[in-house]
């Protein structure tokens, strides 16, 4: 009844003993009286689809690791620890594969975040590789990429394809995200979508202080891309042991790190795909610059110093990025 929720009562007036091998009955006894039992389950089913009661289960019996492991993650990602429990248990439908579903993806982002190297003297980590089609894509959803590959650079996305990656890559990953448009830094308020050929109305903010995941400036990919080293290319004054460009290339995109890196283990920054920077061009409005050349330009787009103008909704083969974080990140 309501006025005792998760209690039953039995009663017995009859006992049999079954051999649960053959089936069948090997005793019986009546009872000389109804015998009333009451039993209250393990899982309160009135407490919220048996979250808080499972939750009280584990503090107080098994699990202690487990419960240790997600307090950590919950701290490193700034979420509260029943929230990211619960949602774990809700998409998984209990505790034990939410915990593996977690499991991969933690060694998912630990794969990821080892893809930074930190700069020498600058407080920030960037990416050894330009932004990967299958990175692209499980942060995205799709890939507008002409030479289709999961280890290609990603292609034809605008600057502003690229700040939305990086904000919801941000969020993905439990960081602040960097961009705001008229002061928001949730994509869904941006009126905006990927991939379409329009433009973001509105002016774009980033907050260098924010932990999440943005687009270098032009000094940090210049200071990057020369690798403490005093080459004409990223990593060599051969172009050809660092760089695919219209010569070596064969007119397409290639896996990223197959080349030669350069001193900072940095891979591509001569080649491959020019790459979009946060710093406005002069001529002002949404025009923006980008660098590296790319596997359809001359050797000489592709020294370490030059630079390509372009306007924010532009997208081509040519045309991708890598990003940078804050050097603090884990």
């Amino acid at each position: 009844g309501d006025e005792k929720p998760s209690q039953y009562k039995f009663n017995f007036s009859k006992i049999r003993v079954i051999n649960t091998v053959s089936g069948k009955v090997t005793q019986t006894s009546v009872l000389n009286k109804v015998q009333p039992r009451t039993m209250k389950p393990e899982w309160d089913l009135r407490e919220v689809v048996g979250i808080v009661q499972e939750f009280k289960r584990f503090q107080s019996k098994a699990y202690k690791w487990d419960i240790l492991k997600m307090q950590e993650l919950s701290q490193s990602k700034n979420i509260a620890y029943e929230k990211l429990l619960s949602d774990y248990i809700d998409k998984e439908g209990d505790f034990y594969r939410g915990k593996i579903r977690l499991e991969e993806e933690e060694k998912t982002y630990n794969d990821f975040i080892n893809t930074f190297v930190k700069l020498p003297w600058k407080n920030i980590k960037i990416q050894k590789t330009e932004v990967t089609q299958k990175l692209y894509t499980s942060v995205m959803g799709s890939n507008p990429s002409n030479y289709k590959g999961d280890n290609n650079p990603v292609e034809q996305v605008s600057w502003y394809d690229a700040i939305y990656f990086c904000n919801r890559l941000s969020i993905k990953l439990g960081f602040t995200p960097v961009y705001a448009v008229d002061g928001k830094t949730d994509v869904g308020t941006w009126n905006y979508t990927p991939h379409k050929g329009n433009s973001i109305q509105g002016e774009v903010t980033q907050n260098t202080k924010a932990k999440g995941f943005r687009l270098p400036t032009e000094e940090e990919w210049e200071y990057a891309a020369r690798g403490g080293q005093n080459y004409t290319y990223s990593g060599s004054n051969n172009l050809d042991e660092v760089g695919w460009y219209n010569y070596n290339s064969g007119g397409k995109t290639h896996p990223v790190s197959q080349k030669k890196s350069n001193g900072y283990g940095l891979y591509d920054m001569s080649g491959n795909v020019w790459e979009w920077c946060w710093g406005v061009d002069p001529r002002g409005g949404s025009a923006r610059c980008s660098r590296g050349g790319s596997y359809n330009y001359y050797g000489s787009d592709c020294k370490v110093d030059r630079r390509s103008n372009l306007y924010a909704d532009d997208r081509h083969y040519y045309l991708g990025f890598r990003i940078v974080c804050n050097a603090s990140n884990k």
